[in-house]
């Protein structure tokens, strides 16, 4: 075991630019970097596989960041789905097991880095402006110093490394990838993938944070209740708002890779035109909130104006009206396809 070491192959991780907004697909497609795994299993690959380009996510606290699916369910569940997707065994840390035994762990940590390997975790917090924030991110740690005392972590869109020490008040989660397994193909994995959209659309709320077809619902109910009524001197557009239009925007731009599933499974080919109308649909939708004002450029003006904030509440509400469309066109065929 060394004193100190850092992962040679540090480089972004995430490409906003390139619709690539979920952060922990990115931490996933590093991962496969590392283990010089097949390039198929790329970020859009993950966004398809755990859910986030698929669900749609609206939460109640609106002093916490809901950015995606996998920040708001990052368990055993999520992790298991994703790592039986590429073959491989995975260990899943709780926060109890970690402050049950933090040398431990820390030693798995320092022996992964040493091999060449991120360790993926989740629980990771941010500071800005001397305020702490309460962000929980997910996030890869790729080095480490001082025996373990410090270890540090890759932020998404950079790769500027952040100091972080394990025995803080923070709960922190740790996956580290386990042996390789018989890996299914990439055709079954976008059919079973294709076919589990229903049971990401219906995700029942957990910890305050809804779903699928729900969370347009309670984000629409939201938008017309007090739920914006803030001063605007404590407005953060980003965080309360924003962040779901841009959820919402990226899944929407993610249809291209979803589409992956009928060029590997022609057998599907057959409902592709009705898929396609959904998400035709849904863009014409888009476009009708772009145009109320309610798209990236809302205003604070905008969400304090009730008969602004009821016009665009009917078009969030409409799109799940569309999403229930997909459930039940997946939902037939996975049923009597």
């Amino acid at each position: 075991m060394k004193n100190q070491k850092v992962l040679e192959n540090i480089h972004q991780l995430q490409y906003p630019e390139r619709g690539q907004n979920y952060v922990f697909n990115g931490y996933m497609k590093y991962l496969i970097e590392c283990l010089g795994e097949k390039e198929e299993y790329d970020y859009y690959f993950f966004s398809f596989i755990s859910g986030d380009c698929v669900a749609q996510v609206f939460g109640q606290n609106k002093d916490r960041w809901h950015p995606s699916l996998s920040q708001s369910r990052f368990d055993y569940d999520l992790i298991k789905r994703v790592f039986d997707s590429i073959g491989y065994s995975f260990a899943f840390v709780s926060p109890d097991e970690l402050k049950a035994e933090p040398e431990k762990y820390k030693q798995m940590i320092m022996a992964y880095i040493d091999k060449g390997l991120p360790v993926i975790g989740k629980g990771f917090n941010n500071c800005w402006d001397n305020k702490a924030q309460m962000t929980d991110e997910v996030s890869c740690i790729v080095g480490y110093t001082d025996n373990g005392r410090t270890f540090f972590r890759l932020p998404e869109e950079a790769t500027n490394l952040m100091p972080i020490n394990l025995e803080d008040e923070y709960s922190y989660r740790l996956v580290f990838v386990g042996d390789k397994t018989a890996a299914p193909s990439l055709a079954d994995v976008y059919k079973n993938t294709f076919f589990n959209i229903p049971n990401l659309l219906t995700l029942p709320p957990l910890n305050g944070v809804s779903f699928g077809i729900q969370a347009f619902i309670d984000w629409a109910n939201a938008v017309v209740s007090d739920f914006y009524d803030i001063a605007e001197s404590e407005f953060d557009c980003w965080r309360v708002y924003t962040i779901y239009v841009c959820n919402l925007a990226t899944n929407l731009f993610s249809k291209q890779f979803i589409d992956r599933t009928f060029d590997l499974t022609p057998e599907l080919a057959y409902i592709k035109p009705d898929f396609d109308e959904i998400y035709a649909d849904m863009e014409k939708t888009y476009v009708k909130l772009k145009e109320q004002g309610g798209e990236f450029n809302i205003t604070y003006e905008t969400l304090q104006n009730k008969d602004k904030r009821k016009a665009i509440a009917e078009t969030i509400a409409m799109f799940g009206h569309h999403f229930d469309n997909l459930y039940k066109l997946v939902l037939q065929e996975k049923n009597y396809g």
